[in-house]
Order: C-alpha cells, then structure tokens, then sequence
C-alpha cells in the first residue's frame, strides 16, 4: 500500500461484493493497518481494507464491521487515528477548509486521490465508519459506537459550512 502503485484499489476490488472472502480477513491485518497509520501517518491508503470488508452491498459482515470499530475506536486509539471529527470552531476545522478551499469551484466529481491526502483520508474513515452500520434494522452496539465517534450536531454544521466541498458533504451525509 506504500508503494504508490494503486494497489489500495486492487484490494478494494477483491473484496468488492465477495462475503465469502471478506469473512475470511484475518483480523489481525486490521491492527497491523492501523499501526502503519500511527508509524507512517494518516494514508487513505490503509483504510482501504477497513472499508472494502465491511458490507457487501446491503448485506453486512457483522463479525468484520465489529472488529473495525474495535480496533478503531479502542481506548487512546481513536484521537490518533481519527481526523477532523470536530466541532467547526475547532482549529482542526479550519486546517479542513483550507484543504477543501482549492476544490470549491470544481464541478467534475472527484476522487479521493484527487485530494490533499489528511482530507481524503477523513473521507475515507468517514466511509468506513458509515460501512459499519450497513445492515441492520436496528441499533447494536456498533452503530452505538459509530454515532459516539462524531457528534451528529457537529457533522450537520460541517455540511451546511459553505467552505464544504460536495465529495465531503457526501462522505459526512453517509452518517444519517
């Protein structure tokens, strides 16, 4: 994932509609992308797995979207992996919106390549937290935690916040 050779989107397509494989991931390797996130800094890159083995379509992976949010969100773990899930008087916030500023103009549809790599990967924990809730009728103990993560006041003034590009607001509105 560190060579900048695409290869976050060969793993996303391997497991892409594939329960059978997903269910298979060692979780260990979730820990060890993690580790990699706080020893080389914060790449979209390292999510990919997190995001790729957590539903397949609608229909979840519950024994991986647990331990997503297990390893992500564990005690003294969440504030260093975690970026920008702060309120918008937060100074993080502002350092958010001079690297969406750039992007407020653009019409095409953009990807998570195309953008400073902490925003993309605050989209990218965003997708994966949100990956995490997929299927289920009722509220568990996950989706419990996912909406502990990110106050719903704070992602509903980020979105409404016109230095918002639209690829955030998306990634933010995934949540509701």
């Amino acid at each position: 994932l560190d060579d900048e050779i695409n290869s976050h989107k060969v793993v996303k397509a391997i497991f892409s509609m594939n329960e059978t494989l997903m269910k298979r991931v060692p979780h260990s390797y979730l820990s060890e992308m993690v580790n990699n996130i706080m020893k080389n800094g914060k790449s979209h890159h390292y999510l990919t797995l997190f995001a790729a083995i957590s539903n397949a379509g609608e229909k979840e992976v519950p024994e991986n979207q647990f331990e997503i949010i297990k390893t992500l969100t564990s005690p003294g773990r969440l504030q260093k992996v975690a970026s920008f899930f702060v309120p918008i008087s937060h100074p993080d916030y502002k350092m958010k919106r001079e690297l969406m500023k750039p992007f407020l103009d653009v019409t095409e549809d953009l990807s998570l390549d195309d953008l400073p790599p902490l925003l993309a990967y605050h989209l990218m924990f965003l997708e994966v937290l949100s990956g995490c809730t997929v299927g289920r009728a009722t509220l568990t103990t996950v989706e419990a935690k996912v909406q502990s993560v990110f106050n719903y006041v704070d992602i509903v003034e980020s979105m409404l916040d016109p230095g918002t590009i639209l690829i955030c607001k998306n990634g933010l509105g995934m949540f509701f």
